[in-house]
């Protein structure tokens, strides 16, 4: 997507790095603020304990490069960033016909994990339609997990900020849309 006009271009590269070491995945997000400039980035670590399918989608994603060129499209400040919609209407298309099932409902069983801050969830128009779309939560937003939004991974290292800091850096890093590339 293109930045409108009189604003700075940000690029988004997400770099897989797998652990031998450990079951988990851990993802590099690396931002370019404007073309040229310095890059800033922060680690996500994929749980698959927490949500198995979603992990394994977020991996698979990932590891297709299809958030190469996608932007963050919605952001609320103290609440979440979403993204996760392809420019490349036949990628997206193909993608948007290979809905995963919920992870069990948070009715029959609690979560395993809770919607808390730094914590990336799949979003959903209801009951089985995850496909490609996540968001990022800003703030403690457990209220979600009753309604079937099972974390699968947390931000590890990097922009994430105190956890008293409401407007961590993270929130500032993708306070506005961006492009986003994979690196």
């Amino acid at each position: 997507m293109a930045a409108r006009a009189g604003r700075a271009t940000r690029w988004l590269a997400l770099l897989l790095v797998a652990s031998s070491a450990s079951a988990l995945t851990t993802v590099d997000f690396v931002v370019e603020l404007a073309p040229g400039a310095a890059h800033r980035s922060f680690a996500v670590e994929v749980h698959p304990d927490w949500a198995p399918l979603g992990a394994a989608r977020f991996v698979e994603l990932v590891e297709e490069q299809f958030f190469d060129g996608v932007a963050f499209f919605r952001v609320i400040g103290g609440f979440m960033a979403q993204f996760g919609i392809n420019g490349n209407l036949t990628k997206q298309k193909r993608w948007k016909s290979r809905a995963i099932p919920d992870e069990a409902s948070p009715v029959a069983a609690p979560p395993r994990a809770s919607n808390a801050r730094g914590r990336l969830t799949f979003a959903h128009a209801g009951k089985n339609t995850r496909t490609t779309q996540l968001f990022l939560n800003f703030g403690n937003n457990a209220r979600l997990d009753r309604e079937n939004f099972p974390p699968f991974a947390e931000v590890a290292g990097g922009a994430q900020g105190s956890k008293r800091e409401r407007n961590s850096p993270l929130q500032r890093l993708i306070s506005r849309p961006f492009s986003t590339r994979f690196g």
